[in-house]
């Protein structure tokens, strides 16, 4: 995969959120730059520089109190569908930005409080019925952005 004009562009659209942004590893979900943390960028020029040399990275995106954001990850698999655990648990989906996500799944993105929200895999809210419902504030990372409208 080479890292094309959409790709930046993408990266792009999203810093256009202030939203930071870096390159990551498609398949590990590592950082591919050291120093992430403070060298994400909401810089159009500034993200062509960090994924330059990495033709192939994936979007990486920060959460929490420097972009304001926290996502809800919402998975989908074969024997259980995160969505309707959300909603089972009597959770309701307040309209917002979301990115639909290669296996079903659904990122949903909020505006984080001004207090700190803390990660979660699968234990939103301590319920055990939230399999595949994540909350993601520290940092985040995208393979495929395809924001909904």
């Amino acid at each position: 995969m080479t890292l094309t004009n959409e790709a930046i562009s993408a990266a792009q659209g999203l810093a256009s959120f202030d939203w930071p942004v870096f390159p990551v590893n498609p398949d590990t979900k590592a950082p591919l730059i050291t120093g992430w943390q403070s060298r994400a960028t909401c810089d159009r020029s500034g993200i062509t520089d960090l994924f330059k040399d990495y033709p192939s990275a994936a979007i990486g995106l920060v959460t929490g109190q420097k972009s304001g954001l926290v996502i809800i990850d919402i998975d989908k698999r074969e024997n259980f569908c995160g969505l309707q655990n959300f909603k089972d648990a009597g959770h309701k989906l307040s309209p917002t930005v979301s990115a639909s996500i290669p296996r079903g799944g659904i990122h949903l993105y909020f505006k984080a409080p001004s207090c700190e929200v803390p990660c979660s895999v699968s234990k939103m809210c301590g319920l055990a019925e939230s399999r595949g419902v994540n909350i993601r504030s520290r940092s985040f990372i995208n393979r495929e952005i395809r924001l909904n409208s």
